[in-house]
């Protein structure tokens, strides 16, 4: 075909009858990018075939139980049978996890076989560790009692006052609870709950050997492990004085090494986890004990329906507390009920509206403790000298703690049969707290939640404002009398 072009162009319609005419005389296939990769992964599709395998420890005894997955497929997994064999469907490629508890975990590659055999090793480091106990210290693989630990390290990462708040949650079988919320509050230990209903059921406690009766007073950084004995074989050492288990705790020692210092500083806040109950508001109690007057005296009195709202509007001021606790200063307790509806009157405005829980609880309570450390020592002398203190403000305001910590260990070895140690261990608190004793009125938490909104903290004048004091003061209003109020 000849295609004789005039000044060197084409038109548009020359060009496209042309393609016409090459595509139809010359047929061609056109391949995709997107087709290429479909060719490829279809090339590559895995191919899946059965495996089996034999999981054994080292000393060759079948592995029941331990788990063979496809590594980054979770889903395509099985475990050993009794005499340690498993099968499993998967690509030639691939590599298989297979994991048991206590012993390390190992990947294998599949590599085209058909079948493998996999030898598990011990985890010596988990059993290697070592754990105090009545009679010394011993490493988890030869220990038979029920013990729980708690390391260092666990107790740096929370910041708590004391080595008893340091035990809540972690550790299987021990309950921690508190008597109230202050940073000072007594903690209850139970180790596998209690054992008398009528005798104390507190756990003993050792520090460094030697019984104690609280471990409240030790400072969390100033510990290395926390070790709880639970059952009878764990703690037949003490004899009856353990029967609520034995709580035993090693304080840091000196290390063999040049002299180190060191700082810690931590900071923090504290607020209320659980949010205030949604209570009724100053209208809302009002009508409330209005519809509750009145409702008396129909149901109880036989008064009819317009009688008994007259009344309860009569009764209103006596029962609220009379017109000092008024917050509506446009209207009177007679008055503040609409007769025509028996509700608020909806133009009635409250003079003030103070929260009681608001008053005296502070947020975000201010949390720092600071300890300073000095350990060192040669191969026959090791020391350790701290420092700490500690200042937590209270949720509840005018409620606090504050602790000055000091401890000293000096332990040397005088000859091949005699050491000699020195564990000395100061501590100052201070503890400001909310004490209150009788009725559940007597508790400032409950007086505070259940305080009707129209009565306020502060003592109020006829116009609803704040009186002072003669230093400029507002005055709590305690409802007693014993701050004399101006006369309405």
């Amino acid at each position: 075909m000849n295609c004789k072009v005039k000044q060197g162009c084409l038109t548009s319609e020359s060009c496209c009858i042309l393609l016409w005419l090459a595509f139809t005389l010359f047929p061609v296939s056109v391949v995709t990018a997107a087709d290429n990769r479909k060719i490829d992964e279809s090339q590559q599709k895995e191919v899946k075939a059965e495996m089996k395998g034999y999981v054994g420890d080292e000393n060759g005894e079948p592995v029941i139980g331990a788990s063979v997955v496809e590594k980054g497929n979770t889903t395509n997994g099985t475990i050993t049978d009794l005499d340690g064999n498993f099968s499993i469907k998967v690509d030639g490629k691939k590599t298989l996890v297979i994991s048991y508890i206590g012993m390390k975990t190992q990947e294998v590659a599949v590599q085209g076989r058909k079948t493998i055999n996999v030898q598990m090793v011990d985890d010596s480091k988990a059993l290697d560790e070592v754990v105090v106990i009545g009679y010394g210290t011993v490493n988890k693989r030869d220990l038979t009692g029920s013990v729980a630990s708690v390391s260092a390290k666990d107790l740096a990462a929370i910041p708590v006052a004391s080595a008893s708040e340091a035990l809540t949650g972690k550790l299987a079988g021990v309950s921690v609870t508190t008597t109230e919320g202050s940073p000072d509050a007594d903690i209850k230990i139970r180790v596998r709950g209690g054992g008398s209903l009528s005798q104390d059921n507190s756990p003993l406690y050792i520090v460094d050997g030697f019984p104690v009766s609280s471990i409240s007073d030790i400072a969390p950084s100033e510990i290395q492990s926390i070790d709880v004995l639970k059952d009878a074989s764990s703690t037949a050492i003490y004899g009856a004085r353990g029967a609520n288990g034995v709580i035993m705790i090693t304080t840091k020692q000196g290390k063999e090494g040049k002299t180190k210092v060191s700082w810690r500083s931590t900071a923090g806040w504290s607020s209320r986890s659980l949010k205030a109950y949604d209570m009724v508001d100053q209208k809302e109690f009002v009508q409330l004990t209005y519809e509750g007057l009145r409702n008396g005296y129909i149901f109880d009195n036989g008064y009819n329906w317009e009688a008994a709202g007259r009344q309860a509007s009569a009764d209103l001021g006596g029962v609220l507390g009379g017109e000092q606790y008024n917050p509506f200063k446009n209207y009177t307790w007679g008055t503040i009920i609409d007769p025509a509806t028996g509700r608020v009157q909806g133009d009635a405005t409250s003079a003030w509206n103070e929260s009681w829980m608001d008053a005296i609880q502070r947020d975000n309570a201010f949390r720092h403790e600071h300890q300073l450390s000095v350990n060192g020592g040669t191969e026959k002398t090791k020391y350790m000298f701290s420092l700490g203190y500690l200042n937590e403000d209270g949720i509840l305001i005018n409620t606090g703690f504050q602790r000055y910590n000091a401890r000293a260990n000096i332990n040397t070895e005088v000859n091949k049969w005699m050491k000699t140690g020195l564990n000395v261990s100061l501590s100052n608190s201070t503890q400001n707290f909310s004490d209150y004793e009788g009725s559940s009125n007597s508790n400032v938490w409950y007086s505070a939640q259940f305080m009707a909104p129209i009565y306020p903290v502060y003592i109020k004048g006829e116009d609803g404002k704040d009186v002072l004091d003669a230093d400029g003061n507002r005055q709590l209003d305690y409802g007693d009398g014993s701050v004399q109020r101006p006369q309405y």
